[in-house]
């Protein structure tokens, strides 16, 4: 009898809530009066089957802020004059008035719609007046109130407003789709800058765990900081490409096997999309012999896109886990891979319409690097690749129109390389300023273009080009400045700038 009780309470729908007032409440109950308490919460369960939530009721902006209060005022003759602007209404709104007049004089009420025109008012009486808002350049409106100012003490104007919330506006189709091209389009633009920092920051931290790893590296990403780099052996093999002899004082190369490094990139792009991107990552790599690094990484991004034609904008944040792979194959060259999944949080907006949705990603790279000194020039030729899936959940916009779930993917594959100078700046502190260029072969799938204006970065080839300088003394303490930009030959350019201060410990 008690199963059935159990069950039927359960379909009853109010057992939960009922057992999670008596487990609140359990301490006060004494041994004997448990059994009596289930008892009870069962029968209420029977008795008082759950009832549906009602549906929740449109109202616009303005007409829930005027039920919040910003039409009531007062006018006295301490404050003769008083109004208020309120804007977001939408047709078929109904604003009540209710106003109360006392030592009748000349006391005055009205409103006013965008253009100044007059729509109700009333002086010197007290009453009720309704205001229906039309659409029609009624949608901001503003109350004023007024008391003369040789009024009796003793008189006032009060004025108590409420609105009755018109239906909710008609989905706006153009709105709607306009907003997939916002997602499809920004989406796109964030894998694309996101998969270039993440793949090459894992890169840098690769190169960064082999021998002569300077603490504060450069590359096409930012700057990668290097904490387990030795100062000591960096700046004396500085000195000897510069052809220095060492001075007998340098330690014994010690064997370092772990690594910790930090990187950041800001990046912007220029055209009828105007936006920014910021990637951070940070990662741990252990050296497992000479020759092969093995290491996992972790980062955060956030991003924001406006787009011209579309009136739309898009926002999101995200973070990251990977591990990463490094093999010095020879003394000069090494290959290096990666794979990575990301979490994200997208809004958008195009027009009236917005939404929100998840998304995840994942990406995967590998390259080839070289490292080949020609007397005081270093000169890195690599070739990379790196390609992203993204899975965008469904979502319904604030106009009601349902986007159903989106899978697509990005990638790059990029050919090129930096050249590099160490040149020897006094007191110990060393200046190695650098040059890259690469041509960038882009590629993504046909769910990625959308066909509007605001297409983004291009598939495709284009050419990346970019420069800086570091800073260093001989303890390690690094100032480093660079600066790239990417897209060139195509109508969108991805500029990036980097800085950074650091010393390794």
């Amino acid at each position: 009898m008690w199963g059935a009780l159990a069950v039927q309470a359960l379909r009853a729908g109010g057992f939960h809530s009922e057992f999670r007032k008596l487990r609140m409440n359990a301490w006060r109950l004494v041994p004997g009066a448990c059994l009596p308490a289930l008892l009870l919460c069962g029968l209420t369960a029977l008795s008082e089957p759950a009832q549906a939530e009602p549906a929740p009721t449109y109202s616009s902006p303005g007409c829930t802020a005027v039920n919040g209060g910003v039409f009531n005022l007062v006018a006295t003759p301490a404050q003769q004059y008083r109004s208020h602007v309120q804007s977001g209404f939408v047709p078929g709104d109904q604003l009540t008035f209710s106003i109360s007049v006392t030592d009748t004089g000349a006391d005055q009420w009205w409103i006013t719609n965008e253009k100044n025109t007059l729509l109700a008012d009333t002086s010197n009486t007290s009453g009720t007046r309704v205001y229906t808002v039309t659409g029609t350049d009624d949608t901001t409106l503003t109350e004023v109130v007024r008391v003369q100012s040789n009024a009796p003490v003793t008189r006032n104007i009060t004025v108590t407003a409420s609105c009755s919330p018109g239906p909710a506006p008609a989905p706006t189709t153009d709105d709607s789709a306009a907003l997939t091209n916002v997602q499809t389009t920004g989406s796109r633009m964030a894998a694309s800058t996101s998969g270039a920092a993440i793949t090459e920051a894992a890169s840098a931290g690769t190169s960064a765990a082999f021998g002569g790893a300077t603490p504060v590296s450069v590359g096409p990403n930012g700057i990668t900081l290097n904490f387990a780099a030795n100062p000591n052996h960096r700046t004396s093999g500085a000195f000897k490409a510069l052809g220095f002899a060492d001075d007998g004082t340098r330690l014994p190369e010690e064997q370092q096997r772990f690594n910790i490094w930090a990187n950041i990139r800001g990046s912007w792009l220029t055209n009828s999309i105007d936006g920014s991107h910021v990637n951070a990552t940070i990662g741990l790599g252990y050296k497992v012999t000479p020759d092969l690094v093995l290491g996992a990484f972790a980062g955060a991004e956030t991003f924001d896109y406006d787009f011209d034609t579309l009136a739309g904008k898009l926002k999101g944040t995200g973070g990251t886990v990977g591990a990463y792979a490094g093999w010095r194959m020879l003394p000069a060259l090494r290959l290096d891979g990666m794979v990575g999944w990301s979490g994200l949080n997208y809004d958008a907006t195009a027009g009236a319409a917005t939404g929100s949705f998840d998304a995840s990603r994942w990406i995967v790279s590998g390259g080839l690097t070289g490292n080949h000194q020609f007397g005081d020039i270093l000169l890195a030729p690599a070739a990379k690749l790196y390609v992203l899936w993204e899975n965008q959940d469904a979502y319904t916009d604030s106009l009601g129109t349902a986007h159903a779930s989106l899978d697509s993917y990005v990638g790059r594959a990029s050919l090129g390389g930096r050249v590099s100078k160490a040149f020897n700046a006094g007191d110990g502190l060393m200046l190695t300023p650098y040059l890259e260029l690469y041509g960038d072969w882009r590629f993504s799938d046909d769910n990625a273009a959308v066909g509007t204006p605001d297409t983004g970065a291009e598939d495709g080839l284009s050419g990346r080009t970019g420069a800086g300088f570091s800073l260093s003394s001989p303890r390690g303490l690094a100032v480093t400045l660079g600066g790239e930009v990417g897209g060139l030959g195509q109508d969108t350019q991805i500029w990036s700038a980097s800085g950074r201060l650091s010393m390794p410990f």
